[in-house]
């Protein structure tokens, strides 16, 4: 899951709107030394988590020679806008880490997938904002111009995100107006290759020949391990492959397959999916996926699959072609077709980072941040009792 949604890069970041809270970190200060907001914070947030190193304002990376065009283009990435996406993806990690146990909490120096989160982080914001600004670049090729709602929420940014939002996700206006263009320029320029008559034009043979091609199907026997200690994990894997042996051994594999799932299975979902679940690329988790898709129809996957769920047994079905309707597909389909799109512009990019950039230590940046935003959200919620304070006296004094 956690690859799939930093994968998709520009996609995830245009997908919420830059301050709705979708990324609200969930990762707790690890000193917890700061009382109020730092003056040098509000100064240049930038400076402050850099220890001087690098200003909000600066360019730190730029895509393709940053070199502006008479609309005045967008190939600086100015570091408040490196910053707020960095903070973001770490927040989005934060949040949905799942530790071994309630003490096993999130930091760069753990690992995903063979890498640290820090490199992984680091990779991942540096593809999305390469992905931005070639969409923006993109977009100016075509004569496309920034359009009115782009405008106004530009306009509106000092009231729609006020300083102390800003602080919490090391941004800055600039940084915000950005982002938003990047945004504006990427939504106007996936309508026009999409649309009828552009480069990706979706017909109904597109569509019939993408059901064909991606529609999955499967029913699953899982054992949650979520919370468990590496001892009961053990065990847990030891009676699935229990229960795997004797599936596979049985006359009918596919009866015994379905009276293992109806009866062991602890997917909370079984309830409202007895056929099956019938998805389309990147709905499951990858390890689920992975299995299916190297799967031919009715065939049980003779190995445990692991995911951050627990220990699965798989079993590919039919998929039922009516449980996804044009809409979701045709989205789907221009989704995955426009990373892809992105993907191939990207490879051909000229990208450069700064040096100071580059030598930044961002465990010690990572903490830093966290710390203020502890800070900023105890001001919050501070906030928020005595104004409903306020209010419980106001009624009971009417």
């Amino acid at each position: 899951m956690l690859k799939r949604i930093l994968a998709g890069g520009l996609a995830v970041v245009m997908a919420c709107s830059l301050f709705t809270g979708c990324g609200s970190s969930g990762a707790s200060s690890s000193a917890g030394a700061l009382t109020a907001i730092p003056e040098e914070a509000k100064k240049d947030v930038v400076s402050y988590l850099t220890d001087g190193a690098i200003t909000s304002e600066e360019t730190v990376m730029t895509v393709n020679g940053g070199t502006r065009t008479k609309t005045g283009l967008i190939g600086e990435i100015p570091a408040s806008a490196y910053f707020y996406q960095w903070a973001y993806f770490a927040g989005y990690l934060a949040y949905y880490y799942q530790g071994k146990d309630a003490t096993d909490t999130f930091s760069l120096d753990k690992e995903i997938n063979g890498t640290t989160y820090k490199d992984y982080l680091l990779d991942n914001t540096r593809s999305s904002l390469l992905a931005s600004a070639i969409a923006a670049q993109k977009g100016q090729e075509q004569k496309l111009k920034l359009s009115a709602d782009a405008k106004k929420t530009i306009d509106n940014l000092a009231e729609s995100a006020d300083e102390n939002t800003r602080l919490y996700y090391a941004t800055t206006l600039k940084g915000m107006e950005f982002l938003e263009t990047c945004s504006d320029y990427n939504d106007q320029l996936k309508a026009a290759l999409f649309c009828k008559g552009g480069e990706y034009e979706i017909t109904k043979e597109t569509l019939a020949d993408y059901r064909k091609d991606n529609v999955m199907a499967a029913k699953h026997i899982l054992l949650l391990t979520t919370g468990k200690s590496d001892e009961e994990k053990a065990k847990i894997k030891k009676t699935i492959q229990g229960y795997l042996d004797k599936i596979l051994a049985d006359k009918d594999p596919a009866s015994a397959f379905e009276q293992y799932m109806n009866e062991k299975s602890e997917d909370t979902g079984l309830a409202t999916n007895p056929d099956g679940y019938t998805f389309l690329p990147g709905e499951m988790v990858p390890e689920f996926e992975d299995a299916v898709s190297s799967l031919k129809v009715g065939e049980i996957d003779p190995k445990i699959v692991e995911s951050s769920y627990g220990y699965h047994l798989i079993m590919r079905i039919e998929p039922d072609m009516d449980a996804i309707d044009d809409e979701d597909l045709k989205e789907k389909y221009e989704s995955e077709t426009y990373q892809k799109v992105l993907d191939d512009w990207s490879k051909d990019a000229k990208v450069e980072t700064t040096q100071a950039l580059d030598d930044l230590d961002m465990t010690k940046v990572y903490d830093k941040l966290t710390q203020l935003q502890s800070v900023i959200q105890a001001i919050a919620q501070a906030e928020a009792a005595a104004a409903q304070a306020a209010s419980s006296g106001s009624t009971v004094s009417e």
